[in-house]
């Protein structure tokens, strides 16, 4: 379970030798008082020897399970749990590590290269059961694990001490959604598109879902006669079906900037995630693309149309993962590879930059009859603008 390392052993070793060589001398020079003094020494350094090399079978960490879904400046705590078997541990300190999206809310603590390091005392004694909690707070977007556990134990004499390194992977992480910009909205159409979900007022009719019959009238057509119902009812019946329409977006978030990831990452994924509230609290389905490299069905992160509660935690998750050193595929790429896929919006709305090479794939998008609207983005305000009228950015 531990990485051991035991600090001041060569001293325990050095004092062992000394006091080991003075009693020798004062058994041979009939000092026997002396050498009692002596030879308890050495007892109490063989003690502190023992003591350091028993604590880590002694000690146990409950590697427990913990995934937590936070907005910035929720609160929540890290909690380590310690079961001791034998020896008592009554000076000891717990280094605590992890990803710095999240803070302690007390105790000292420093930051090291995108990690929190916090240093808590720890005592416990046989047979004890201990619970310890870390108030946090969330204050920016991404995944914050646990990534390291110390536990340093001080000998019984103080003169040595043992490192306990957590030795396994920690299964405790917190996952923090973005921050949200506001961004203004251009009012969308509702396209007359026979789509996959149900309006009570649509034009179109969904043949999948019939939710009833009605009497037969000449205008109906022929296939659409429910025979079983025409057979119990005596009369021919006409199948009824769910009206469908479609209005629905495919958010599409382009992230780099040439060559590189774009400056103004943060404000768009916080508009992003604006949009997607948005989409969640008015019952829009949409879809959400962005060209970071993966590795799956399709090239780049992909969340396929949907709705609901669901939809909406799955699309705030992926636009926390995303990070500045992700790899990026072309923008143009990704627009090429949604052509191809069919999908049925009504609305495409990209964020980022789009460059000469991705122009023609919005204009194929606007050719079948999709509304492409571009996020435009001054002074840290953002809109959302029809992509014919912006300028052809």
């Amino acid at each position: 379970m531990w990485k051991t390392d035991i600090n001041g052993d060569r001293i325990l070793k050095v004092g062992f030798t000394i006091f080991l060589l003075f009693a020798i001398i004062t058994f041979f020079t009939y000092q026997y008082l002396l050498m009692s003094v002596f030879l308890l020494f050495l007892l109490f350094i063989q003690l502190d020897d023992f003591y350091l090399r028993k604590v880590p079978d002694s000690l146990k960490l409950k590697n427990q399970i913990k995934k937590e879904k936070l907005n910035p400046g929720d609160l929540e705590s890290w909690k380590l749990v310690f079961e001791n078997h034998r020896l008592p541990i009554l000076n000891g300190q717990i280094l605590v590590q992890f990803d710095e999206n999240v803070i302690p809310m007390q105790g000292d603590y420093h930051s090291i290269q995108s990690l929190v390091e916090l240093t808590i005392p720890f005592s416990i004694l046989p047979n004890q059961r201990k619970e310890i909690e870390i108030p946090i707070e969330a204050v920016e977007r991404g995944i914050s694990k646990l990534r390291k556990i110390e536990v340093t134990v001080n000998g019984l004499l103080g003169g040595g001490s043992v490192l306990l390194e957590y030795a396994h992977i920690l299964r405790s992480e917190i996952l923090v959604y973005p921050a949200r910009n506001t961004i203004h909205q251009h009012q969308d159409k509702e396209k007359n598109m026979s789509g996959l979900f149900s309006i009570p007022a649509s034009l179109f009719e969904d043949p999948l879902q019939p939710i009833g019959t009605r009497d037969y009238t000449s205008s109906d057509s022929f296939q659409h006669i429910h025979w079983k119902a025409s057979a119990r009812m005596s009369q021919l019946q006409t199948k009824v079906f769910a009206k469908t329409t479609q209005r629905s977006w495919m958010i599409a978030l382009n992230i780099s900037d040439g060559y590189s990831i774009s400056n103004e990452l943060e404000l768009m994924i916080r508009q992003c995630a604006q949009l997607i509230d948005h989409a969640f609290k008015n019952g829009i389905p949409f879809a959400l693309v962005v060209n970071i490299r993966s590795f799956g069905q399709a090239p780049y992160f992909s969340l396929g149309l949907g709705e609901g509660q669901k939809q909406w935690q799955r699309a705030l998750e992926m636009l926390a993962m995303i990070s500045q050193q992700s790899f990026t595929i072309p923008f143009s790429s990704l627009l090429s590879h949604q052509l191809g896929s069919h999908i049925q919006v009504s609305s495409l709305i990209c964020f980022g930059e789009v460059a000469e090479k991705s122009k023609a794939g919005l204009t194929s998008f606007h050719q079948k009859g999709i509304e492409v609207y571009c996020v435009k983005n001054d002074n840290g305000q953002g809109a959302i603008i029809p992509w014919n009228t912006s300028a052809v950015v």
